[in-house]
């Protein structure tokens, strides 16, 4: 017979393990009517894990991803700038997690979003992978809107707390998890501003058209037949659609082809910074010396073969001899 203590410590052991993927209530239920009804523990506990290995539909080796600056950016209901209180311990639950910190943060400064001058912030998730863990002062907060107050957007990433460095307010920011070399320490206002740019670029892409969106992502730079039937990629398409938008010389392709050449892949610059070079030579040259000294990788594709250079190798192809391999600066 299987004592109450040992019934409970079974299903929190699953749930401890399991919580994070499986609807605790179905499986609790079916475990406690399983040991209802005489089931010594071993078999109980073979149960459990037939159960389990049983939801194949639910991701059990899930991992947490963490997103980039700009996606994180994006993603979060509330970005301010906050002065966060003494944390405490507490023992809130929520969806899609439960929490075990909590604190209140005074607003300094709303960067998206609204929400009154004081918020609740929740963290210590439940959740095996990745947790907000919150840390009293101030701070640039990437929240989500969840019960009973606001959670971490990015996980850990969710605040990139202020710092005083000889009496000047720096952000140590993180523009990708999985790539740290990327990381940079900045003034607080210039920090502010990249996030503020970040908002207003998402926005801009938001409304942009097809072709741009697909130039903006595009992952290689594709001359103007690719593969053995010599097809046209979408991505080239969308370039000529550019150079068709550039022709007209509104003000709304002005706009998004420096979208492109700020903000887009490396691809997308070179494609845009072409465009460019038909009617604004000068400038398209000045754009590619200043990325002479860029080791961003460009994967190039023409008929069957391909080729991965930086983008520095191919500004300086474009500026001495006016292309690179078969793509010529400017060619429609």
């Amino acid at each position: 017979m299987v004592t109450k203590m040992t019934r409970k410590t079974l299903i929190k052991l699953i749930e401890t393990v399991f919580g994070c993927f499986i609807l605790r209530s179905g499986l609790s239920s079916g475990l406690n009517f399983a040991l209802s009804s005489g089931l010594d523990f071993a078999s109980c506990s073979i149960l459990a894990l037939l159960l389990v290995s049983g939801v194949t539909a639910l991701p059990v080796a899930a991992k947490a991803y963490i997103a980039n600056r700009q996606e994180m950016t994006e993603q979060a209901d509330l970005i301010v700038l906050g002065q966060i209180d003494k944390v405490r311990a507490c023992n809130e639950t929520g969806r899609p997690f439960n929490y075990s910190e909590e604190a209140q943060a005074r607003v300094i400064k709303t960067i998206k979003g609204s929400c009154p001058p004081d918020i609740k912030i929740l963290g210590g998730e439940n959740f095996i992978c990745a947790r907000f863990h919150i840390e009293s002062g101030k701070a640039i907060l990437f929240l989500k809107k969840t019960e009973g107050g606001y959670r971490g957007a990015n996980w850990h990433l969710s605040a990139m707390p202020v710092i005083k460095v000889k009496d000047e307010e720096m952000v140590h920011m993180a523009d990708n998890a999985y790539d740290r070399s990327t990381d940079k320490t900045l003034k607080l206002n210039e920090a502010m501003k990249i996030i503020k740019e970040d908002l207003e670029k998402a926005s801009l892409l938001a409304q942009s058209p097809p072709y741009i969106k697909t130039l903006f992502s595009a992952q290689a730079m594709y001359s103007s037949a690719t593969g053995e039937s010599g097809a046209m990629s979408k991505e080239y398409e969308a370039y000529r659609k550019l150079i068709e938008e550039k022709s007209k010389d509104s003000v709304g392709t002005t706009k998004y082809l420096n979208l492109l050449l700020a903000y887009g892949t490396a691809p997308a610059k070179l494609y845009a910074v072409s465009a460019l070079a038909r009617s604004e030579p000068t400038k398209a040259k000045d754009l590619l010396k200043e990325w002479r000294n860029s080791k961003e990788t460009v994967q190039y594709l023409s008929g069957c073969k391909g080729t991965s250079e930086s983008l520095g190798t191919i500004a300086e192809a474009f500026l001495a001899k006016g292309r690179y391999l078969d793509f010529e600066l400017g060619q429609k």
